[in-house]
């Protein structure tokens, strides 16, 4: 880690690593050649499978990594704050 990287905050570089996974999933589901049907699932989740098992392969436990999908999922509406896509019109009442 240079000097440079040593001054910015932990909590920068978690965030940073975190916009630029998003960054390029959605980078390889835009470029994917082939159809759903073709890759037998979804891009995103076959990602996020590899994703598991990475996880898994760099020694966290099955239960850390199912806990912390768990409470993405679940943080995730707060998020989006009624929102199923970034950019979508909130759903609710119209008046």
């Amino acid at each position: 880690m240079t000097d440079a990287e040593q001054e910015v905050p932990w909590e920068v570089h978690q965030v940073t690593a975190s916009a630029n996974f998003g960054l390029r999933c959605r980078e390889l589901q835009e470029s994917c050649p082939y159809s759903t049907d073709e890759l037998g699932s979804p891009v995103l989740t076959r990602i996020i499978e590899h994703l598991a098992t990475e996880l898994w392969d760099q020694s966290f436990s099955q239960t850390e990594i199912i806990s912390a999908f768990r409470a993405a999922i679940r943080d995730l509406p707060r998020y989006a704050a009624g929102e199923e896509r970034r950019g979508d019109p909130p759903k609710g009442p119209k008046t």
